[in-house]
């Protein structure tokens, strides 16, 4: 909003200068609410977690990074844009049944992709539940970096 030509102008009891604060105010608003990164990453593990993320910066890709599944979730509820992929370590998660559960729901919604490891134990297993790719640790981060850049073209 270009508010130059108010020079002095008052808008009631506002100068133009309050006007602007709260135009970018607003403008903050409206932009945290509509913009999503195009990867989520959610897992306990920070060294795994920073360095994927590290990565994808690296090669142009915008990603928010989570300690929980449930920290990522959440951060969903509230977006109109939702991310081209969400990709989820439980390997280290506190309760990885009840975050399988959640991403279960979200499954139908945006892409999941779910990395675990090999003597993880979740009620009714990870097969059948909507995810699109099932890795298990440990993982080449390089092919990694490969396959989330194939899936986003």
């Amino acid at each position: 909003m270009d508010l130059r030509f108010l020079k002095g102008a008052r808008f009631g009891s506002k100068r133009r200068s309050e006007v602007r604060q709260k135009t970018i105010h607003n403008s903050r608003f409206i932009i945290q609410n509509c913009f999503m990164a195009q990867v989520l990453l959610a897992g306990k593990d920070w060294h795994a977690r920073a360095l994927l993320r590290a990565q994808l910066i690296e090669e142009g890709v915008s990603v928010e990074a989570y300690e929980t599944v449930a920290e990522a979730l959440a951060q969903l509820e509230f977006r109109s844009l939702l991310p081209a992929l969400l990709i989820a370590d439980i390997s280290g998660s506190d309760d990885p049944s009840a975050d399988i559960e959640s991403l279960t729901a979200w499954a139908k919604t945006i892409p999941i992709w779910i990395i675990a490891s090999h003597t993880l134990s979740v009620t009714g297993g990870l097969q059948g539940r909507g995810f699109e790719t099932l890795l298990f640790r440990p993982v080449d981060v390089r092919n990694l970096l490969q396959q989330i850049q194939q899936r986003l073209e």
